[in-house]
């Protein structure tokens, strides 16, 4: 199943003033016409730093392909992070954080390159329209926004740079990767099956930090970063804000914020650090997995009844059959009983029927629809007593059909209790794989390229 999202730009400052209330700005009057951004040809850089003059106005802290990235890019875009995320490292923090922006620096470079080479279109006005929904959305006026950046000493090319390095990449990358991205029907059953199997259990509203692993000799820099930032969230900082800058995941767009779970959805390192998490909890330790360092915690939590509250909640409802004929013998009909009784103890969710089907010969899944328990014979209502969604009944009594169970799928209050629909699965798998996309593609990009990193040389 081919899915199509709207691009989101889920590491920009952009983003990032949605959550904070702090809008970015447009082209001030003779910057340009209307709906146009100024000529990057026409800025003019200043002192990176107090006391810089002449040729240190534009010292070199890295060289990506050829192309500069100056002391001057990194100074404005470290006071653009600081100011935003609400960070204040110490001296020791603030040279580690003059790493990471360096390096986020440079893959900017690296993806601004590659979709330059590919020929990504792109118009000025699409950064005009993202600036003016973003003040709109904070509830300021952009000249309001654009003097308290003036303010700040940022220049409006650091957000505006940073904003269209997202909207291309995210563009690229999502042109590319797009057709690759595997979203079926038994996926999204699957996962539905499992929350609705998760009732009665307590879910957790987790919020989330991801610092990737791309190469394994930088591990250590990464938990050092992790641990840092940590430190942060612990001296207060708020946790949207710092997510919104540094988090890798497909949450960062959204302040981290990974939704409602259960035990078991995420990788066992996490799940371990749940089980015995609470409402306002957070890590203590940056948490390693295969893949990176996490910052996990824990906004609110939760208990999920175990089956519908009022006889009118409409279930869906199927049932598992083995068709007996009339004339099958005794035998027969005992050894389809306790097979179906069998089967159903091993069925956990709607998804695994088609299975479980198959091992029974004669079965056949029959979809019984949606219905309150009040519409539902003394019967059927006896058998479901109890079930939660994602369980079966044991087979009741032979009739003209054959044996049969019957299978809670789920009720409609679900949705109130933290099993997702169709779309909101698709959207969060889709951000997924995209993200997973995204970084080999970058990875691979920085593995090609040659840099010349010279932060600290002078």
């Amino acid at each position: 199943m081919q899915r199509h999202r709207k691009l989101t730009l889920a590491s920009s400052a952009a983003a990032w003033a949605l959550l904070c209330g702090f809008a970015a700005i447009v082209p001030a009057a003779g910057q340009g016409a209307p709906g146009e951004l100024a000529p990057t040809a026409e800025r003019k850089l200043v002192p990176p730093r107090a006391g810089a003059a002449g040729a240190n106005e534009q010292r070199i802290a890295a060289i990506v392909n050829d192309e500069v990235v100056s002391y001057f890019d990194l100074d404005q875009r470290m006071k653009l992070v600081i100011s935003s995320s609400g960070y204040m490292p110490s001296e020791v923090e603030l040279r580690q954080l003059e790493t990471q922006v360096l390096r986020n620096l440079i893959d900017e470079k690296l993806k601004l390159q590659e979709t330059k080479r590919v020929e990504v279109g792109f118009e000025n006005q699409e950064i005009v329209e993202q600036l003016q929904q973003i003040a709109q959305r904070s509830g300021t006026t952009v000249p309001e926004i654009q003097a308290d950046l003036e303010r700040r000493g940022i220049s409006i090319y650091t957000l505006t740079d940073q904003i269209k390095a997202d909207l291309v990449w995210n563009r690229l990358v999502q042109g590319r990767y797009g057709r690759e991205v595997k979203i079926d029907e038994q996926m999204i059953n699957m996962i539905q099956d499992e929350a609705r199997a998760s009732a009665g259990k307590p879910q957790y509203d987790v919020v989330e930090i991801f610092l990737p692993i791309d190469n394994p000799n930088d591990a250590a820099k990464v938990e050092q970063q992790a641990k840092s930032l940590l430190e942060q969230l612990k001296k207060g900082t708020p946790f949207p804000q710092i997510a919104q800058q540094f988090s890798q995941a497909p949450s960062a767009a959204t302040g981290g914020q990974l939704g409602w779970v259960v035990q078991g959805q995420l990788a066992p390192e996490l799940d371990n650090w749940l089980k015995n998490a609470h409402r306002g909890a957070l890590s203590m330790e940056p948490i390693r997995t295969i893949g990176g360092y996490y910052i996990m915690g824990v906004r609110d939590t939760r208990n999920v009844a175990s089956g519908p509250s009022s006889p009118k909640t409409p279930l869906f409802l199927k049932r598992l059959l083995v068709r007996l004929p009339a004339s099958a013998s005794t035998a027969r009909a005992a050894q389809a009983y306790n097979q179906l009784k069998e089967a159903a103890t091993r069925v956990k969710g709607c998804n695994t029927l088609a299975d479980i089907a198959k091992s029974i010969p004669g079965a056949e899944i029959i979809d019984v629809g949606t219905k309150p328990f009040t519409a539902l014979d003394q019967r059927d209502q006896a058998r479901i007593m109890g079930l939660v969604s994602g369980q079966a009944s044991p087979p009741a009594d032979r009739t003209n059909d054959g044996y049969d169970s019957i299978v809670l799928c789920g009720h409609a209050e679900e949705q109130a209790q933290g099993v997702p629909n169709r779309d909101e699965i698709m959207d969060r798998e889709f951000d997924r794989q995209m993200s997973m996309y995204a970084r080999r593609y970058l990875r691979d990009l920085r593995r090609d390229a040659v840099i010349d990193n010279r932060l600290g040389e002078d």
